[in-house]
């Protein structure tokens, strides 16, 4: 039998995304030279799970999804961070 495609399913089946997410975050942080706390951590996750879930229900587009990410939860979705210089 010959497949023409091949699918994977890498968020949490191949691939520890939860892992990886919290890696990058703090990395990101870190090379701004502030603290990446696991209450940030939890935040960015709540608030990005609440931005593809409108994204999903096509309540905001791809650019606003972009956006809302980028602005660290200062958009569609009510989120609380605390930065401190490292």
């Amino acid at each position: 039998m010959r497949y023409n495609v091949v699918l994977f399913d890498a968020d949490e089946t191949l691939f520890d995304y939860t892992k990886a997410e919290a890696h990058a975050l703090t990395s990101a942080f870190q090379e701004m030279k502030l603290e990446c706390t696991p209450l940030l951590v939890d935040s960015y996750r709540r608030i990005n799970q609440e931005l593809w879930k409108a994204f999903e229900q096509g309540s905001i587009t791809q650019q606003q999804l972009r956006t809302a990410r980028a602005a660290g939860g200062r958009a569609p979705v009510v989120g609380s961070y605390r930065c401190r210089s490292v």
